[in-house]
């Protein structure tokens, strides 16, 4: 039996090949559901994945972005009017059907491919099995009338000239509720709720947000990346993970987010600086823990942080020494926190929890 080649180098070693034109209108409905796809699994608490853009489909979904094992394919289409029938989704254009393009994912990547999806703002109007509760937005080739299933089935295996069965299980067909028309606004519209769910108690200007999204997708969806470069370089200029998400979070939203602590950080960053006890490597490290620990608390769901600063905010509270340098006051609260601390907080680095000290503490006596 031969060897499996690795997801990594599939993914670099076969290039999109670009066929047909596409109008800017529908490129950018692309880009915009990429934004709104990057919401829907960074709110799913996902502990990893990368979203491609336009390298051997519209979209695909790896479940890591650093040692990825499987992935999902989303063809994206839009219509302005009616629905998508069963003719135009098996009529061959120039090379390939839709569903014949959209299954050669699962030839090219084998039992790596968990689902092909082809995903539109209008309807795919297709016979269900009767007496089924079928999701009208989201359901496979498996729960479609058995003789339009055999029939479609066919198709792409004589398109494809396969020998082996097709694989209808995998195949899906999804109406997005991204909408054609104005799929500006409505993209802004799931930003605006993302920020409120994570951000209740502040106001975001969620339309720089959006263009400064709208931009990096633009960036990922139109750069050709060449076959020699590294599969890290490939993740860093094609894909939307998890871990840029992170730091959009902390670096973009950190500037937009309109409260009256801004001054109060300058001020505290002032006190680390002139520590002449710390290095300039530690001054910067602590500014860095205060300013992602200041994003990272409005977030309701951080549960274990937010009983983390309550704790330190107990010590503070029973500690009546007046400290006049930064160095002072992390040793002596940093020390009286070891003594309590609890599993699960061991996630929290040394100079993050002396950022949250030091935040915490100006944060008090400024009142």
């Amino acid at each position: 039996m031969a060897e499996q080649i690795p997801l990594k180098n599939l993914l670099l070693s076969c290039p999109r090949e670009v066929v047909g034109s596409r109008t800017q209108s529908k490129f950018d409905y692309q880009k915009n559901w990429l934004i709104c796809k990057l919401l829907e699994l960074y709110s799913s608490n996902l502990p990893d994945f990368a979203i491609v853009s336009e390298q051997h489909e519209d979209a695909i979904v790896l479940d890591s972005e650093k040692s990825p094992e499987s992935m999902e394919f989303f063809q994206i289409k839009t219509k302005d009017r009616g629905s998508w029938k069963k003719g135009d989704l098996l009529k061959k254009s120039k090379i390939n059907s839709i569903l014949g393009k959209l299954y050669l994912n699962r030839v090219k990547f084998k039992n790596y491919a968990l689902s092909l999806n082809f995903v539109s703002n209008a309807d795919t109007d297709l016979p269900t099995n009767p007496g089924k509760n079928i999701n009208s937005q989201r359901f496979s080739l498996n729960q479609i009338k058995d003789k339009i299933k055999l029939e479609i089935c066919n198709k792409i295996k004589e398109e494809l000239k396969l020998s082996e069965e097709i694989s209808s299980e995998i195949l899906f067909f999804e109406k997005s509720n991204l909408q054609g028309i104005d799929h500006d606004s409505h993209a802004r519209g799931k930003i605006d709720i993302f920020f409120e769910k994570k951000f209740p108690t502040k106001t975001i200007n969620t339309g720089i947000i959006h263009r400064a999204l709208f931009e990096e997708a633009r960036r990922k969806t139109n750069l050709i990346f060449k076959q020699e470069g590294t599969f890290e370089e490939f993740i860093s200029k094609k894909a939307f993970t998890k871990s840029f998400f992170d730091e959009f979070l902390l670096n973009e939203v950190s500037s937009m987010i309109k409260d009256n602590s801004s001054e109060m950080f300058e001020d505290v960053c002032k006190h680390i600086f002139n520590d002449d006890s710390l290095s300039m490597i530690e001054k910067n490290l602590l500014k860095e823990e205060i300013k992602k620990y200041r994003i990272e608390i409005l977030d309701q769901n951080k549960l274990t942080l937010k009983k983390l600063t309550k704790k330190i905010l107990k010590i503070l509270q029973n500690s009546s020494n007046k400290f006049n340098k930064v160095s002072e006051l992390t040793s002596s609260i940093y020390d009286k926190y070891l003594s309590i601390k609890e599993q699960g907080e061991e996630l929290f680095s040394e100079d993050y929890i002396k950022g949250i000290i030091i935040w915490e503490y100006f944060k008090k006596n400024a009142h």
